[in-house]
């Protein structure tokens, strides 16, 4: 097989075992049960992550079993060519460490198992490290060994742990007034809209837990209508669609007010939420009677709130662990390959909350 063909099958076999990866990120993702392989084989993968084996093993074995998927015709026996380097190893390595996933977690698998090159004599199956496990999955159909790669993906998405954007804080250290601090900061930050969205979402996810409510919220840059989706966030109980709300820091939300009516015909809601910034200091929206006018026109029942009286409501509704939980859910989200992922948000938001920690660490200590 020419070299430039197997180093592609080595890139998409890449891509393919990380789509899976984010697929399983979602907290309400699951495996069916027509997705799980045999026991034999899952007695297999429980072997090769039973702590025996190193990093690059596990992870090594992960990613061929996604390359039989993308080039059925690999025999298991040798290493794909081009299997080491930054269209492989090292770009897995880096986009596993990049989602925080912990299982397997190494910079370049290749390069730590002592097969330099693509050696002809290096055998998967008569190495003792590799051998037990890629000799059962070689043995598998192939719907089983798909099975099997899913099977492991969802293992390694489970193994993802995102750090902590704040420490343990008190119930005084992040009182009522703190939390308005940092939300107006977080209300303020550039990021095209996606702290302000991912942060309505993980305070309402926070909120209507108690309710048996479940919140989703989607990508901040997708159309609704194209993600068939009722709003950036959503509220279901019982798998039936309750509220939906459009969250927008920009000003021109106004001339879409017909798209909103349109929204609400298309899924059957009878009232619609818009959280969007400067609200109060909008001549058209401040007052009642302008707002009425203003939304005359769409003939639905839309509500309107400023952001700043959302977030001020929730910093008085939440305690201070129930603040902390919704804090770290943003964090969480920002980081959602499917969500966004952008790490300029990312990074801004770390900073926005991590300035407002030094400055109540400041002010306690009389700085």
């Amino acid at each position: 097989m020419a070299k430039g063909l197997s180093e592609s099958h080595v890139r998409a076999a890449v891509e393919v075992l990380l789509s899976f990866i984010d697929r399983f990120a979602d907290p309400d993702a699951g495996l069916a049960a027509d997705e799980l392989p045999s026991r034999s084989l899952r007695k297999a993968v429980t072997d090769l992550l039973s702590g025996r084996q190193s990093n690059s093993v596990v992870t090594g074995c992960l990613f061929l079993t996604f390359y039989k998927l993308v080039h059925p015709d690999y025999d298991f026996n040798s290493l794909p060519v081009g299997y080491r380097g930054q269209h492989g190893d090292k770009l897995l390595g880096a986009e596993l460490k990049h989602r925080y996933i912990t299982l397997g977690q190494v910079t370049a698998w290749g390069e730590n198992i002592g097969a330099k090159g693509d050696q002809g004599n290096f055998n998967l199956r008569t190495d003792n490290r590799f051998g037990a496990f890629i000799t059962a999955v070689s043995k598998a159909d192939p719907g089983d060994i798909e099975r099997t790669a899913v099977y492991m993906a969802s293992l390694f998405a489970k193994s993802r742990t995102i750090p902590a954007v704040l420490p343990a804080l008190s119930a005084d250290t992040l009182s009522f007034v703190r939390a308005k601090a940092l939300f107006q900061s977080l209300a303020e930050a550039e990021s095209g809209g996606s702290i302000q969205q991912f942060l309505v979402a993980a305070l309402l996810k926070v909120m209507r837990a108690k309710q048996g409510i479940i919140v989703k919220t989607h990508n901040f840059n997708a159309a609704d209508k194209f993600d068939n989706t009722a709003g950036d966030v959503e509220e279901f109980i019982d798998g039936t669609l309750l509220r939906a709300y459009e969250v927008t820091m920009r000003p021109d939300w106004k001339n879409r007010l017909p798209d909103f009516r349109d929204k609400m015909d298309r899924v059957g809601l009878q009232k619609y939420i818009i959280i969007a910034s400067a609200v109060n200091s909008d001549k058209s929206l401040c007052e009642p009677a302008a707002m009425a006018l203003t939304l005359e026109s769409v003939q639905r029942d839309i509500a309107v709130v400023d952001i700043m009286d959302f977030l001020t409501w929730m910093a008085a509704e939440l305690s201070a662990s129930e603040l902390q939980e919704a804090i770290q859910e943003v964090y969480v989200l920002l980081q959602h390959p499917k969500l966004g992922g952008k790490q300029a948000h990312i990074e801004t938001y770390a900073a926005v909350v991590g300035n407002w920690l030094d400055s109540v660490a400041e002010a306690a200590h009389g700085g």
